[in-house]
C-alpha cells in the first residue's frame, strides 16, 4: 500500500514529542483517558527537546535585554557625541521593559483563550525581525530620522515579543514536564537568561577587540570621528544583530511542537459537546436507528452502543462520516469516582460559574470539560428531520433530548459551530428513558460526564464567562492570595535585580571605583570585562546550583530573599564606609555574591512557581500577571536609578555615596519579599518535598490545605506504626 505524504514526512522528521492523548482515545470514558494520559506523561524522562525549544527563545530574549548594557556607551559615542543624556539612556532601557509588561499580560490572557501553540512561533519571528530592524536603523540622509524614536520603537516591539515568550515558555514547559522533572525543566529553561547575558558580554568583547587598531588612537569619546566613529557604529550593530541567531535555531521547532496536552484535555476537549456537535452538524442526510442496527449495533438498557462483532465494528469505521458515531460516545461508561471522600466536598467556584444573562444551559451555569461527576444520557432524535428533507444537500439540525441522573429533562438544538441553545422540557420529572422507548423513537443514546446536573456546552467560552470564571477563582475561592504572592514577590525581586543588572554602566563604574578612560577602546573594553566578572559569572554559578536543588524552590526563594537582604546591607555599609579606601575590592566580591544568590534564589523561583500553582484554564493569565508585576518593579527601579537623590547627589556624581544608600533601600525590599513569600506564595510541593501534580495544585488554596492536613495525619499514623 502506498504511503501517504504525511506518513513519509513523519519518517523523515524526528518525533521529539509523543502524542499522549491519542494513545488513549480508544477508551470510552473521558476521565479515564485524561487520567491515563497524565500518568503516562509523568512516566516520561527529562524533556530535553522541550527545554531546548523554550530555552532558545528565552536565551534570545535575555540577550536582547542585557545587550542594551553593552551598546549604550557606543550609542552615546555615535549619535550623541559621547554624552548621551541620562533621560535618553533611561528611555532606551525602559522601552524593552514596558514592551515586556504589555506582552506578558496580553499574551498570557490570549494563551488561555486560544491555546499556547498558536503564538509560540510567531513571537520568535517577531523577535528576529525587530532585532534585525534595530541593527539596521539609522538617522537617514541629513539626520532626517529621529534615531531615538526608532530605537525606542523597535525595542518596544521586541520587548512585547520577549514578554509573551516568557509566559508561553514557562507554561508549555510546565504542562509538558513529568511531575518529578518539572522544577528542573523550568529551572533549565530559565538558565538561558544568565547564558544570554554571558553571550551578550562575550560578543561585545570580541566585537570590540576586532576593531582595536582603529580605536587605539588618541580618540576620546567626545571627538571620535572618521574611522573611529565608523567602527564604533559597526560594533553596536554587530552586537544587536547577533541576537537574531539563537531564535533562528529554534524557530522551526516552535511551529513543530504540538499543543499542550493539558490544554487540549482540560479546555479544548469535551467528552460530549464538541465532537457531538461536529458529528451532528456535518450530517446532511440522517438515517434512522434501524439503519444503524443493520450495521450490527444495538442499544442496551443503559444507553450504551454495543458492537456485535469485531468485523461489524471495522465495517462501521470504514463507512461514511454521515453514518458514524464518534468514538468518544461509543459505549460510554460512568466516570471514575474520587476515592478521597474528604476532598470531594471541595469544588472550586470557578468550575461552576454562572453564565451572564443565563444563556447556554438550564440554571444559567457552565462547567469546564473533564469533570468527574454523575453522568447524563443524551438521546439524539433523528427520524422527522430525515422525512422532511427535500434536497439531500440541505443541512439538518437534529434534536438532542437529555435525561439526567437528577430527574431533569431538556432539549439541545445546535445553532452554530460551537454553541447550542438549550430549552427545558420538564423539571424534576424523575423519569428515565427505557431501551424500548428509545428504540421505538428511533433514537441514539449517548452517555457523557458533565458536572453537576449541567450539560457541557460544545462552544468556546465567551470573554465574559472567562472573566467571571477568573474572578470567581480568585475571589470566591480565596485564591487571590496565591496570585498576590507570586506577583508581589516578582515585583520586589525585579526592582532590585534590574536595578543592578539592566542599564547599569553607572552602577558598574561605581562598584569598581576607577577613573574614566580618555580613549574610546579602553572605555568600551573595560566595561564589558567588568560586567563579565561582577555579573555574569555569579549568575551562571547560581543558576547551575538552583537546577541541582530545584526540588526546594519554595525554600530557596524564602531564604534567598533573606540572604540577599543581608548581602545588600553588607555591600551598602561597605560602600559608604570604604569609599575611596584601600579595601574597596571587598565591595566587588560582595557584589558578585549578590548576583550569585539572585539566580540561586528568587530570580529563578519567581519564574517557576507561578507556572505550577494555577489551574490550566488560567495558568497563562496568572503567570502573565505575575511576570507583568515584575516588569512594573523593574520600570520603577530604572526611574529610581535615574531620578532619585541622596544628599542632593545622584549616582553619577563624583565621590557620591548614593549607591550605598540605594543598596540599603534594596535590602528592605528583599526583606519584604521574604515576608510575602512566607505568607502568600503557595508551595508546589507536599509536606514530603515531592512536587504535586498540576491538577492538584490547580484546585486552589482550600484543596491544597485539605491535602496538607490529610498528609500530616497519614505521616503521624505512619510514624506511630513505625514506632510501635
Amino acid at each position: 500500500m502506498a504511503k501517504t505524504r504525511q506518513q513519509r514526512s513523519r519518517r523523515r522528521l524526528p518525533q521529539p514529542w509523543k502524542n499522549r492523548i491519542r494513545m488513549f482515545q480508544h477508551l470510552h470514558d473521558f476521565e479515564t483517558q485524561k487520567e491515563l494520559a497524565y500518568k503516562r506523561i509523568d512516566k516520561d524522562g527529562f524533556g530535553y527537546w522541550t527545554v531546548f525549544t523554550a530555552g532558545a527563545g528565552f536565551l534570545a530574549g535575555a540577550y536582547d535585554i542585557f545587550a542594551v548594557n553593552m551598546i549604550t556607551p557606543m550609542l552615546g559615542i555615535v549619535f550623541w557625541n559621547g554624552k548621551m543624556p541620562q533621560r535618553d539612556a533611561t528611555s532606551i532601557g525602559l522601552a524593552t521593559l514596558v514592551g515586556m509588561l504589555i506582552g506578558q499580560v496580553a499574551v498570557g490572557i490570549l494563551g488561555d483563550r486560544y491555546g499556547r501553540k498558536k503564538m509560540y512561533g510567531v513571537l520568535l519571528i517577531i523577535m528576529i525581525v525587530t532585532t534585525v530592524s534595530l541593527a539596521l536603523c539609522s538617522r537617514g540622509a541629513l539626520n532626517s530620522v529621529n534615531i531615538l524614536g526608532w530605537i525606542i520603537s523597535w525595542r518596544l516591539l521586541m520587548g512585547a515579543a520577549i514578554g509573551g515568550d516568557y509566559v508561553l515558555s514557562a507554561t508549555i514547559t510546565a504542562e509538558f514536564a513529568p511531575r518529578r522533572h518539572r522544577a528542573k525543566m523550568l529551572a533549565a529553561v530559565f538558565y538561558a537568561q544568565p547564558v544570554g547575558q554571558l553571550f551578550a558580554t562575550i560578543v561585545a568583547i570580541i566585537a570590540t577587540a576586532c576593531v582595536r587598531r582603529s580605536l587605539s588612537q588618541n580618540a576620546s569619546p567626545t571627538d571620535c570621528v572618521g574611522q573611529c566613529l565608523h567602527d564604533t557604529d559597526t560594533i553596536w550593530r554587530w552586537i544587536v544583530g547577533f541576537g537574531a541567531i539563537p531564535p533562528s535555531l529554534a524557530v522551526m521547532l516552535r511551529f513543530y511542537i504540538p499543543e499542550s496536552p493539558r490544554y487540549l484535555l482540560e479546555i479544548e476537549s469535551d467528552p460530549m459537546g464538541i465532537e457531538a456537535a461536529d458529528y451532528l452538524r456535518n450530517r446532511t442526510l440522517v438515517d434512522t436507528l434501524g439503519d444503524e442496527e443493520q450495521n450490527g449495533e444495538q442499544v442496551d438498557a443503559e444507553g450504551g452502543m454495543q458492537e456485535r462483532t469485531e468485523d461489524n465494528h471495522e465495517t462501521e469505521r470504514d463507512s461514511s462520516d454521515f453514518h458514524r458515531i464518534p468514538d468518544n460516545f461509543r459505549g460510554s461508561k460512568a466516570p471514575v469516582a474520587i476515592d478521597t471522600t474528604e476532598l470531594s466536598e471541595i469544588q472550586p467556584a470557578y468550575l461552576n460559574t454562572p453564565i451572564p444573562n443565563g444563556e447556554g444551559i438550564p440554571g444559567g451555569s457552565s462547567a469546564p470539560s473533564g469533570s468527574s461527576v454523575p453522568s447524563r444520557s443524551i438521546v439524539v432524535n433523528e427520524p422527522q428531520a430525515a422525512q422532511e428533507i427535500e434536497d439531500p444537500t440541505d443541512p439538518v439540525t437534529p434534536v438532542i433530548a437529555y435525561y439526567d441522573d437528577f430527574g431533569g429533562q431538556g432539549v439541545l438544538r445546535p445553532t452554530q459551530r460551537n454553541s447550542v441553545e438549550v430549552r427545558s422540557l420538564a423539571e424534576n420529572s424523575g423519569r428515565q428513558p427505557t431501551s424500548e422507548q428509545n428504540t421505538a423513537n428511533n433514537s441514539v443514546i449517548i452517555t457523557a460526564t458533565p458536572r453537576q446536573n449541567q450539560i457541557h456546552q460544545p462552544r468556546r467560552e465567551s470573554w465574559k464567562e472567562f472573566r467571571h470564571g477568573l474572578i470567581a477563582y480568585l475571589s470566591t475561592d480565596g485564591n487571590w492570595t496565591d496570585l498576590a504572592g507570586t506577583a508581589i514577590t516578582w515585583c520586589l525581586l525585579d526592582f532590585s535585580f534590574y536595578f543592578l543588572t539592566v542599564n547599569n554602566p553607572q552602577v558598574i563604574s561605581k562598584i569598581w571605583d576607577t577613573p574614566a578612560y580618555t580613549n574610546v577602546y579602553p572605555e568600551l573594553m573595560q566595561y564589558a570585562w567588568r560586567a563579565l566578572v561582577s555579573t555574569c559569572i555569579g549568575a551562571m554559578i547560581g543558576g547551575a546550583i538552583f537546577i541541582a536543588m530545584a526540588k526546594f524552590r519554595h525554600a530557596l526563594q524564602f531564604y534567598g530573599f533573606l540572604i540577599l537582604s543581608a548581602l545588600f546591607v553588607a555591600v551598602g555599609v561597605t560602600f559608604i564606609t570604604l569609599l575611596d579606601g584601600r579595601y574597596f575590592a571587598a565591595i566587588i566580591v560582595l557584589y558578585c555574591a549578590c548576583n550569585l544568590f539572585f539566580d540561586f534564589g528568587p530570580n529563578t523561583s519567581t519564574f517557576i512557581i507561578p507556572a505550577e500553582v494555577f489551574p490550566t484554564r488560567y495558568r497563562c493569565t496568572c503567570h502573565g500577571i505575575s511576570a507583568g508585576a515584575g516588569k512594573l518593579g523593574s520600570i520603577v527601579a530604572q526611574i529610581f536609578l535615574a531620578e532619585a537623590k541622596f544628599g542632593n547627589l545622584g549616582v553619577n556624581d563624583p565621590h557620591s555615596k548614593w549607591l550605598g544608600w540605594a543598596l540599603l533601600v534594596n535590602a528592605a525590599v528583599m526583606l519584604a519579599g521574604a515576608s510575602v513569600t512566607k505568607a502568600w506564595v503557595p508551595n508546589p510541593c507536599d509536606i514530603n518535598g515531592d512536587s504535586r501534580s498540576l491538577e492538584d495544585l490547580g484546585q486552589g488554596k482550600q484543596w491544597r490545605k485539605k491535602m496538607e492536613e490529610r498528609e500530616r495525619k497519614e505521616k503521624k499514623a505512619a510514624d506511630r506504626t513505625r514506632n510501635a
